[in-house]
């Protein structure tokens, strides 16, 4: 237990500093934030750089609060950048009641651990994980903005914590197996991978009633598949193209039937759009164009730009 008292702040760094075992199995950091001590966060942050520097397998992370009726500094933000591949970290638990901000981003050469998230006061998530998995363990109520860039995952229980997301960006690779009955009601900008995007859109845009907001972009993503690989046209138009969309965007757009066939259908559904925009390195984008512009569309205020 560390609070920000110089002794117990002293006796934390000499601690890390003088263990030179090349693997540290456990460490249990517990911060206790008081009024008059609080732990930085930048020695927080060391401590855990430097139990990763010691190849820790199972490194949990949990704050309290005590002694004080005025409220306490607590961490409210922890950023975590680089490479976990120090003989294989196992187990990385954040558990932090007040934390609002967080942010995970591993390089590609790391070992695969378990990120075990218990957060439910936060406001920013944003995740960047090619081999790691991400749990989080609570739903995050107040969460306003989620980025979520991973390749394993739960993803029922994943999307379950985000429900509270007003602006949400996606790229899994995992599907689920059934259409889980939570809804998406505080959202209002999606943006979903090109390439894993098959299955989430469709899904997405049945439990978002208020989106607003559709974009499409092609992430640096581990998934080979271009864009919508065979488009099923629902048999129900979403509740949103009904009464809230008004943009959509296609980022690095490649003009492929599957592309043409979802923007047709958003095109001839979406009762508010104001614009449709692709931008795109295409050559024959007076052609793409006026194909669109043959179409019908259920907005006859929509603006189609090809750019």
């Amino acid at each position: 237990m560390a609070s920000g008292n110089r002794d117990d702040l002293r006796f934390v760094n000499k601690f890390l500093e003088s263990h030179k075992a090349p693997v540290l199995e456990t460490l249990y950091l517990t911060i206790l934030t008081t009024y008059n001590n609080p732990v930085p966060q930048v020695e927080i942050e060391k401590w855990i750089r430097v139990a990763i520097s010691r190849s820790v397998r199972d490194l949990r992370l949990p704050q309290s609060q005590r002694g004080s009726r005025s409220p306490c500094p607590v961490l409210e933000e922890l950023f975590m950048y680089g490479s976990w591949d120090h003989g294989g970290v196992k187990t990385i638990t954040i558990e932090v009641p007040w934390l609002q901000r967080l942010v995970i981003s591993e390089t590609s050469d790391c070992d695969r651990n378990w990120f075990m998230v218990n957060t439910p006061s936060l406001k920013s998530l944003k995740t960047y994980m090619r081999n790691s998995q991400f749990w989080p363990l609570v739903k995050m109520p107040e969460l306003v903005k989620a980025e979520i860039d991973v390749k394993h995952s739960d993803p029922e229980k994943l999307l379950s914590c985000l429900t509270s997301a007003k602006h949400l960006t996606l790229c899994l690779n995992s599907q689920m197996d059934y259409n889980p009955p939570y809804d998406f009601n505080q959202l209002v900008s999606l943006e979903l991978c090109t390439r894993c995007t098959s299955y989430w859109l469709i899904h997405i845009l049945r439990h978002s009633p208020n989106l607003r907001t559709l974009r499409f972009r092609q992430f640096y993503c581990s998934n080979t598949r271009n864009f919508l690989i065979k488009w099923e046209q629902p048999s129900f138009v979403p509740k949103c193209l009904i009464s809230s969309l008004e943009t959509v965007e296609w980022i690095e757009s490649r003009g492929t039937e599957e592309e043409k066939e979802a923007a047709i259908y958003l095109l001839g559904n979406a009762s508010y759009l104001n614009k449709m925009t692709f931008k795109s390195t295409l050559k024959e984008k007076n052609r793409l164009l006026m194909e669109f512009e043959s179409k019908p569309r259920s907005s006859s205020k929509c603006l189609i730009s090809i750019i």
